[in-house]
């Protein structure tokens, strides 16, 4: 494969755990909007690690030490492939770097689903797969397209489906654990990202996309499920050289995540926070308007 790498420029702001990344409208929230749900899973930098690494694993797996990505979302379609009307906007966009230079060659398209499910509805499925759209991606000439389904739930299993689980801790600096434990737990999540993952799995229609489950919800990381995204044997040029012109239009909206988090991170400033709000702002109006 002929890499295709262009300047990392220009270079998002380098955003350090615990700020935050994005702004909706608290209506949007409250309905757990599609947006919303995908910047919670955006944000959560460890899970979409994880997810990263079920759709390109083979990629991921060799990243360098001053590599990672930046992540673009609800992107109309037209300004980076123009005439492309269906679907009308790619949902997540992710781009690696190394060092100074983007590799366009692994671009990673996503196409979002939200799943709202609960203890009693746990068969859940979105309206749409996704496949349709993902598939439209992959013919317009993207290296890698994959589908995601996002699971929200509030809600709990009643104590008594609650499971046996084992648990250990972390006693030392040194990441020794202590002896297991035998805990019940609420499992409903995991319950969730199988039976999700599964109906992905069953109803993929073209083995090129990759397609994952996430929970982005609560507190703590539960394991996606996913299957690799192929590189497209008809991956075109031209898209990639709309994907850069994009991104150095837009590039201040783009999230950018290290693929290995700095030995010591620096605080904003009082001036670099207040741009990084007047930029979330311009984006919220982009995408909520």
């Amino acid at each position: 494969m002929t890499l295709c790498r262009r300047p990392l420029s220009p270079l998002p702001a380098d955003i350090p755990s615990g700020e935050p990344f994005f702004l909706a409208p608290a209506s949007s929230v409250r309905k757990n909007d599609e947006r919303c749900v995908t910047y919670s899973w955006l944000s959560q930098r460890v899970l979409f690690g994880l997810v990263y690494e079920l759709l390109l694993p083979d990629y991921f797996n060799i990243m360098s030490l001053d590599s990672g990505v930046v992540i673009g979302s609800f992107i109309p379609s037209t300004e980076i492939v123009p005439g492309l009307s269906s679907p009308g906007d790619i949902d997540v966009l992710v781009i690696p770097y190394e060092g100074e230079e983007l590799e366009l060659s692994h671009t990673l398209v996503i196409e979002i689903k939200v799943i709202r499910a609960s203890f009693a509805r746990q068969g859940k499925s979105p309206n749409q797969f996704g496949f349709s759209q993902a598939g439209a991606l992959l013919k317009a000439g993207f290296p890698h397209v994959a589908v995601g389904h996002l699971i929200v739930s509030d809600d709990r299993s009643p104590e008594h489906a609650w499971r046996k689980q084992l648990m250990a801790k972390i006693v030392d600096t040194d990441g020794a654990c202590g002896p297991f434990q035998t805990v019940m737990c609420d499992m409903l999540p995991s319950d969730l990202l199988r039976r999700s993952h599964g109906r992905l799995r069953h109803n993929c229609p073209d083995p090129r996309l990759g397609h994952f489950s996430a929970f982005p919800w609560r507190s703590g990381t539960w394991f996606p499920e996913g299957e690799r995204a192929a590189l497209n044997p008809h991956m075109r040029s031209d898209v990639l050289e709309g994907v850069y012109a994009y991104y150095q239009k837009h590039g201040r909206h783009f999230l950018r995540t290290r693929r290995y988090p700095p030995a010591d991170p620096v605080a904003l400033s009082d001036f670099e926070r207040a741009l990084l709000f007047e930029w979330m702002a311009e984006k919220m109006r982009r995408d909520f308007s």
